[in-house]
């Protein structure tokens, strides 16, 4: 008897200790990740620096142009993309579709448009604010 008590004992300890380092190599390879800078952090950071930096980083602008002494960098960035919809649901549906009547097959494609841009002003080649606006700036 007294030896199925060690023999009990000596197991508990083993699962302890399975579980316990289990636990631990499980937690080790949780990652922390930092933050991501929303647009107006990001933007930010570029107030201050000389236009060339801007240019050197994000490339030639999309479109430019003066008015006093400003001039502005506009960068427009967009797309387009197709999304198609069919009324599967409704003809595989006992309620819409019965032996009296079912809606006949049909697809619909929606064209989404997305864009963003972004508008820096610079003076005496110092970049002094920036501004964005679109349906598909970062946040």
């Amino acid at each position: 008897m007294s030896s199925f008590k060690s023999f009990d004992m000596i197991f508990a300890m083993k699962s302890s200790l399975i579980i316990f380092v289990s636990a631990f190599l499980l937690s080790s390879c949780v990652s922390y990740s930092e933050p991501r800078m929303t647009t107006k952090e990001v933007m930010e950071t570029w107030i201050g620096h000389n236009e060339s930096t801007l240019i050197s980083s994000w490339g030639i602008p999309t479109r430019t142009y003066e008015s006093g002494n400003q001039k502005f960098l506009e960068y427009t960035y967009g797309g387009t993309s197709y999304t198609t919809r069919t009324n599967a649901n409704l003809r595989n549906n006992p309620y819409t579709c019965n032996q009296y009547y079912c809606p006949p097959p049909t697809a619909t494609t929606y064209q989404n448009q997305y864009w963003c841009t972004y508008t820096i002003t610079v003076e005496n080649s110092i970049i002094r604010s920036a501004k964005w606006q679109g349906n598909n700036c970062p946040r």
